[in-house]
Order: C-alpha cells, then sequence, then structure tokens
C-alpha cells in the first residue's frame, strides 16, 4: 500500500510479463486476481470481472486503440511497461495536475464520483521516457475550448489510450476507483500547461483544491525501467 495524504494506492496485482507463447488464456491478464484481491479487502463492493473485460474492449474499440489493448494482452505490457491492477482511494476535493498517459489505463468507478477535464486531441502518443517521467510537448497555446469536461459516478467505465491527455479531480465525495494502469503519468509541466488547466501552485504533484496552503506530493509510484518504444504517427490537432 502507498499513501499519501488524499490519495491512496493498493496494488491488487502486478501483471506478469510474458510471450505470446505463454500468454494466458484470459484475454485481460490478471482481471481475475485483482478482483479476488478487491474483495477481500473491500467486502462492501463487488466487481464484475467478465462486465469489465467486456466494456474495455468495446471502450477501446471506439477510440481506435483496440490494437494498444490487444498489446497488452499478448505481452502484459503496455508501450513496454509493466502494468498493475490497483485499488485507488482519492479523498474529496483533490485534483491531480493535467498529465499524459504513457501506457494504457482501464477505470471502474466503484463508488464517488470523478470528475475530469479532458483535451480534445493527442499531440503525441509517445516515446515516453520510463518512469514518471514529464511530458515533452508544449500544451501553453491551447484554450479552455480544447478540454471537454465530464463526470463518471459509481458503476462508470472510462479509459485511457496511450498519450491521451486529462486532468482528474474529486468535488465533495471521495472516489474508490478499480484501475489498470502502469504506476505513473506524465505530468504536463506548470508552464508547459494551458493557462485554464493550472492549478494554483504546481511545484508539488497533487493538493487539497482551492487550497493554495495544503500542497500535497503524488503518491510515488515508480514504474520499472523499460525500453524506449518506437516513435508513434502525431495526430494533428483538429478543431470541432
Amino acid at each position: 500500500v502507498r499513501q499519501a495524504m488524499g490519495v491512496m494506492v493498493d496494488v491488487l496485482f502486478r501483471v506478469p510479463i510474458f510471450s505470446l507463447e505463454t500468454a494466458p488464456k484470459a484475454w485481460l491478464p490478471g482481471l481475475e486476481e485483482a478482483v479476488s484481491k478487491w474483495g477481500e479487502i473491500d467486502e462492501a463492493s463487488v466487481i464484475d470481472a467478465e462486465a469489465c473485460a467486456a466494456v474495455a474492449a468495446r471502450l477501446f474499440a471506439s477510440k481506435k486503440a483496440a490494437g494498444e489493448l490487444a498489446n497488452f494482452t499478448r505481452t502484459g505490457r503496455s508501450n513496454n511497461r509493466p502494468m498493475q491492477w490497483c485499488r485507488i482511494c482519492i479523498s474529496e476535493h483533490m485534483s491531480f495536475p493535467l498529465h499524459a498517459h504513457p501506457n494504457i489505463e482501464f477505470i471502474y468507478v466503484v463508488r464517488g464520483r470523478l470528475f475530469e477535464r479532458r483535451l480534445k486531441y493527442i499531440p503525441t502518443r509517445g516515446p515516453f521516457a520510463a518512469g514518471p517521467a514529464l511530458y515533452p510537448v508544449d500544451l501553453a497555446t491551447y484554450t479552455e475550448a480544447d478540454f471537454v469536461e465530464a463526470s463518471y459516478q459509481a458503476n462508470a467505465y472510462l479509459v485511457n489510450e496511450i498519450g491521451s491527455i486529462h486532468r482528474s479531480f474529486t468535488l465533495d465525495q471521495r472516489c474508490d476507483l478499480f484501475c489498470l494502469w502502469g504506476g505513473c503519468h506524465a505530468n504536463v509541466p506548470a508552464a508547459l500547461t494551458p493557462p485554464s488547466e493550472r492549478l494554483p501552485d504546481e511545484n508539488e504533484r497533487l493538493f487539497k483544491v482551492g487550497d493554495r496552503s495544503a500542497l500535497l506530493r503524488e503518491h510515488e509510484a515508480i514504474c520499472p525501467a523499460a525500453p524506449p518504444s518506437s516513435p508513434q504517427p502525431t495526430s494533428s490537432r483538429g478543431r470541432d
């Protein structure tokens, strides 16, 4: 268990790295083990593994990222990064800074409500340095109109494809998440963050919304080093 003020991360299952020849039959590796572990920790909630698997396939396909999910099921990695299933508990009135996802993420909201402001475009899909590296692209010229806001209440699902960018936060409810991720984000430095998305003080990675004096450090989730991946095509910045 890793814990910082406002955020607690329980690693439920670390997905082993495997080759295609030894890949498990389960098409979402580690899902059943993670659901079982969740039940031991939180008996008050039930997670439907079959529903998670079906929704993950549908949502990644809808984002034209089915291949990214398939890469994980074949290797146990995403974008060359080891993956893990986690229970993430976020206190009320907490916010993560604007960040990119160097690997895929799948999230099921078990309780509470998660809010986000998401960039409509994916400026780059990498490569990303190993570990919780900073995002390498200048986003400072983007405006509030380039972002869309959404919220996800209990029993909702969301996915993040490689390179997707958002800022997630809670309001007056704690939020508990069942999550597949790589253990870290690629945070956008304050100087490269659009003014509309900057938090009051970005010298720390996580802090309480509206309280400039209560700066909190993001949980120290360090990704193991991984070989760099080849650069992928960059999507153009479009307009709706």
